[in-house]
């Protein structure tokens, strides 16, 4: 009799306990500049960029209602209510047809990196949080798609934006100054120039086509060529040579009209301001197969250099 009492004292010791609140928590680093992290999650606007459950819905179900400390995203499949408790903490519900899941974060700033911190907790009952093991039944915190589309500069920025390395190059180049209308006309010249004087001079070409505006102003257009060259001949019959060190370059990838491109000279500037980069020249354009446009509406595929500090 006493025996079968401790086992029922047992069982029923161990049910209880199922319901005992545990605490599930994750954290993970995102690569991207605090600010960024930070601007789109207190956006309730730009979670339909990132929040997986909210990218799938029509924005035009999509409602928001925003106040002092928070703001509630609502749509016929999902429900956020989100409260600002201070210093980079945030209350979260979700609600699911699956059910309500309550979160909290924590985002926090690596100031030695300029990178952030995320934690995420959750609080549930032993028996939810192994069924959920068993069952394999998805709690992932709300802002999980955060870390991907901060960290994927074509999401966050529009295009492509790489850090990259770049050797010391020999370049013989084309400087001409002439008026904006006549852009494409006088770059064409110059590149034949810039073609005759490598094929007189017997050199060979190391890497794609450069173009670079020196200044531009209203009227008026200075322009820079260059091609990177194996070497410099004995005699230079009136060509110009310019040496570009070894360094840190930033690379944006653009394949659209030429007239287009302006979009990413302001996304790279973005990019540089969120990340502390300061240009040591002005950009220039790197051409891959050697031509350059022909007009405003041509396509090219190029890509933005920005030597870097």
């Amino acid at each position: 009799m006493k025996k079968r009492i401790a086992v029922i004292v047992i069982l029923l010791a161990a049910f209880a306990s199922g319901f005992i609140p545990v605490t599930k928590s994750d954290s993970f680093r995102i690569n991207a500049p605090f600010d960024n992290v930070y601007r789109q999650f207190t956006s309730p606007g730009s979670w339909a960029k990132w929040q997986r459950n909210l990218k799938r819905i029509n924005q035009t179900e999509i409602k928001i209602d925003s106040g002092r400390t928070g703001f509630n995203i609502t749509t016929p499949v999902v429900v956020f209510n989100v409260i600002e408790m201070g210093l980079g903490n945030f209350a979260i519900t979700e609600i699911r047809p699956d059910g309500v899941y309550n979160f909290n974060c924590a985002l926090i700033p690596d100031n030695k990196t300029n990178k952030s911190v995320v934690t995420a907790s959750t609080r549930t009952s032993l028996f939810r949080y192994l069924a959920g093991i068993v069952t394999k039944k998805d709690e992932t915190p709300p802002l999980a798609g955060l870390k991907s589309y901060v960290e994927d500069t074509r999401q966050y920025y529009g295009f492509t934006i790489r850090k990259e390395l770049t050797q010391k190059k020999l370049i013989a180049v084309e400087r001409n100054a002439f008026l904006t209308r006549e852009l494409y006309r006088q770059t064409d010249d110059m590149l034949s120039r810039l073609n005759h004087f490598i094929a007189k001079n017997r050199l060979e070409i190391t890497s794609p086509l450069q173009m670079q505006y020196v200044s531009v102003a209203k009227d008026s257009t200075q322009l820079m060529l260059g091609f990177p060259v194996d070497k410099k001949p004995a005699t230079i019959n009136g060509g110009e040579y310019m040496t570009m060190p070894p360094g840190r370059i930033l690379v944006g990838y653009f394949n659209d009209r030429y007239k287009n491109r302006g979009k990413l000279y302001n996304a790279m500037r973005q990019y540089m301001r969120d990340n502390y980069i300061h240009p040591i020249i002005q950009p220039f354009e790197r051409f891959d197969n050697n031509k350059l446009p022909a007009s405003d509406s041509s396509v090219v595929n190029m890509q933005l250099i920005v030597p870097y500090m």
